[in-house]
Formats: structure tokens, C-alpha cells, sequence
């Protein structure tokens, strides 16, 4: 019983994550707008602008794990569809001058569609997991990618702790 209770707390904690709507592009470009250097010519610092990009894809790992195992697998070509509708309505809503794009917000509606095309991805890959096995290895993927190496390595214990806690004594 308590394995089941276990189980169906872990199995909870997974669907409420995807249910979340992540605004990861959202954020990481008003964080590239707001934090990193422009040049004279209004050109943003691509190392910066690539670590806030970096911050995007962790975000949406830590949002939607089970999309993500199923994406690494190549059974989600979802998100290569939203990729590409992103890097299109950028292209086409873009002035040139990135300075200029983000102070008048002109593509920020892209990282916003982004976002939404996301988050349906989601649900059409998520149920796409097919076994117990693709289940835990998104949880340890998550909680690794949420938690220091000491929270990582506490946290099972706690389950342990928790299961064994559950556990009812043997009647003699």
C-alpha cells in the first residue's frame, strides 16, 4: 500500500508540472533584453544573448520533463515545429537593430507563441512515455536539474524514509 501511495504522489507531482504553463522564451528574452550589452550598431552580445537561450531549454526541462525524455528519444517532433515557428516570426517581426526590437517589444510576441506552442507540444508528446523506466528517468532528470548534488541525493533517502514510515509493522 504505501508503495502505491508512493507511486501515485510521485505520478501527481509529474502531471502537475506539465499541466504549469512555462514562460521560459518569454523570460529569456526580456532577461537578454534587460541584462546583456549592445553594440553601436544595436547588435546584442551573442554569448550573452546564447546563455539566456541555454536558460530557455533548461527551463522547459524543468517544466515538462516527460516531454523532454520523449523529445530525446525523437518521438516529440513537436518542438522542432515550434522551434521553427519561433525562429520564423522572429525573422519576419525583427527591424535589424536588436536594441531597437526590444525596447518597442515588436517580437516578444514571438517568445510568447513560443511558449504556447510549448506547452501543446507537451501535451501531445508527455502521454507519449511509455513505461515506468521513462517516468523515473524524467523525475531523476528533473530533480537533478532543480536541485543541488546534497538535494539529489537527500531526496530519494526522504521517499525512503517516507515508504518505510508508511510501512505497517508485521502483526505477530
Amino acid at each position: 500500500m504505501a508503495n502505491v501511495k508512493l507511486f501515485a504522489i510521485i505520478a501527481l507531482a509529474g502531471f502537475l508540472s506539465g499541466l504549469a504553463f512555462a514562460g521560459c522564451a518569454t523570460e529569456a528574452y526580456a532577461s537578454t533584453c534587460n541584462t546583456c550589452s549592445f553594440s553601436a550598431d544595436g547588435k546584442v552580445d551573442s554569448t550573452c544573448s546564447a546563455a539566456y537561450t541555454g536558460s530557455a531549454s533548461s527551463c522547459y526541462i524543468a517544466h515538462y520533463p516527460n516531454m523532454s525524455v520523449v523529445y530525446n528519444r525523437g518521438n516529440c517532433t513537436e518542438i522542432d515545429v515550434c522551434k521553427a515557428q519561433l525562429t520564423s516570426c522572429v525573422d519576419a517581426s525583427k527591424t535589424g537593430n536588436d536594441r531597437a526590437d526590444c525596447a518597442s517589444g515588436v517580437v516578444t510576441h514571438c517568445f510568447a507563441e513560443g511558449d504556447a506552442c510549448m506547452a501543446q507540444a507537451n501535451t501531445v508528446c508527455s502521454p507519449r512515455m511509455t513505461d515506468f523506466e521513462d517516468f523515473f528517468t524524467s523525475l531523476a532528470h528533473t530533480l537533478q536539474e532543480l536541485c543541488s548534488p546534497v538535494e539529489f541525493i537527500l531526496f530519494p533517502a526522504l521517499i525512503l524514509c517516507v515508504a518505510l514510515y508508511e510501512r505497517k509493522p508485521a502483526e505477530s
